[in-house]
């Protein structure tokens, strides 16, 4: 009986014989599927219809009452792409509307897909009408912000779309995302909103979380806070000329809820510019005598925030504290810890935590933790991925960030000031 009902078999039908699916081939290739009526009724199709999409549309059609596995078929100007069978769980046959985004790219064109279902007792059902549309090319819409960030009790959140008006869009790969994130609105035409449910946030180690939601090649990044007190990464840019020559400024810290809390370590860190612009340094007044180094314990004047700066890019774990030498050290992964750029998973941390170096300031709620910068001729983005840890007072235990391993934490894009 067909088709067979272990997953690993039932998702590529190609070999499958024309007595089994009703199917059949001409010189080779796969034509219009046989419209032959079974016991079940047709499925009706939903989106694309009439409307230009992507090289990857979404695919919907009404549930047919009984089926418990749906096959679906779709030809583009070069013939048959893809013969595919999805479980009525795969596709999601429970919420109301089947959704199905099988990878396969699709020609520019015209294209035409077809679906039915299938059941044990009744076999397979008939095809649906064909459903015609377009694969148009340049048919790309655009998230039009970056990242959404949730509080750590989740809810619903709105990320505007903006595309062509005859533009068809969907999430791709919506069905992949993980289980915290629920789409409530995915797909649309011409400019429009998907709406995201978010669940609360209870994770291991109170750390933060997030994924991806994907339109073709364009990405947002939907990041949750965990219930931990860290809320994520700040930043503030600003201009500083020294000596006639300007520069671009962007200041990193670490916002948290809790006053009592303390960063101890930055890493497993990705940080560059976008162009491959290197940051700048003037060490005039390091004590090691280092030509570019990053470690700011080194510094004499380790400039305060809202003063006239010094043009020199530094890492660090808090301060200035008033009549306190600054503690941060780089770990062994920052080696050699001069120039300008920084290794790949470069970390650094307070090597003196009870000192309070790191305690977010109590106005702020913040904890400066990097200076960043570069020439004024230097136009770039600031890329900047990076996990920390910290504490919340004396005797309480290590918090993360993010999730700890760095293909886990996000990648931020911040513009250096023009």
């Amino acid at each position: 009986m067909c088709p067979r009902t272990d997953v690993s078999e039932s998702r590529s039908v190609s070999g499958f014989v024309a007595t089994c699916l009703g199917l059949f081939f001409l010189v080779g290739m796969l034509v219009a599927p046989s419209l032959a009526a079974g016991g079940l009724p047709s499925p009706v199709p939903l989106s694309p219809l009439g409307t230009t999409t992507g090289a990857t549309p979404e695919y919907s059609w009404e549930p047919v009452s009984g089926a418990t596995w749906y096959q679906l078929w779709v030809n583009d100007t070069t013939g048959t792409v893809l013969t595919r069978w999805y479980t009525s769980s795969e596709v999601g046959a429970g919420s109301g509307t089947c959704r199905a985004t099988p990878p396969e790219a699709l020609a520019s064109g015209g294209a035409t897909w077809w679906v039915r279902g299938w059941n044990a007792e009744s076999g397979g059902g008939p095809w649906s009408v064909a459903a015609d549309f377009t694969v148009g090319v340049g048919c790309q819409a655009e998230f039009q912000t970056a990242w959404t960030q949730s509080p750590a009790d989740g809810g619903v959140f709105v990320v505007p779309v903006t595309s062509d008006p005859t533009c068809s869009w969907s999430i791709d790969g919506a069905a992949n995302l993980p289980e915290w994130i629920s789409i409530q609105a995915g797909s649309g035409l011409g400019d429009g909103e998907i709406v995201i449910d978010l669940a609360p946030n209870l994770g291991e180690f109170s750390v933060s979380r997030q994924a991806i939601l994907r339109l073709g090649d364009r990405e947002h990044l939907v990041s949750q806070v965990g219930p931990g007190a860290f809320l994520g990464w700040h930043f503030e840019s600003s201009t500083i000329e020294v000596s006639g020559a300007g520069y671009r400024v962007v200041d990193v810290f670490a916002a948290f809820d809790d006053p009592a809390s303390t960063v101890l370590n930055v890493f497993a860190s990705l940080i560059d510019t976008s162009t491959g612009v290197e940051f700048h340094h003037n060490d005039a007044n390091t004590l090691s005598g280092s030509a570019g180094a990053w470690n700011v314990g080194g510094t004499v004047d380790l400039p305060a925030l809202g003063v006239v700066p010094d043009n020199d890019s530094f890492v660090l774990i808090g301060g200035p504290v008033p009549g306190v030498g600054n503690t941060t050290s780089l770990d062994p992964s920052f080696d050699p810890g001069t120039g300008g750029t920084i290794a790949p998973d470069a970390g650094w941390f307070n090597s003196n935590p009870p000192n309070a170096q790191g305690l977010v300031d109590p106005v702020t709620g913040r904890t400066w933790v990097a200076r960043l910068i570069v020439p004024a001729s230097g136009a770039a983005e600031l890329r900047w991925s990076a996990n920390l840890s910290y504490n919340r007072g004396p005797g309480s235990g290590a918090e993360f960030g993010f999730t700890p391993t760095v293909d886990q934490s996000p990648t931020f894009v911040v513009p250096f000031p023009q």
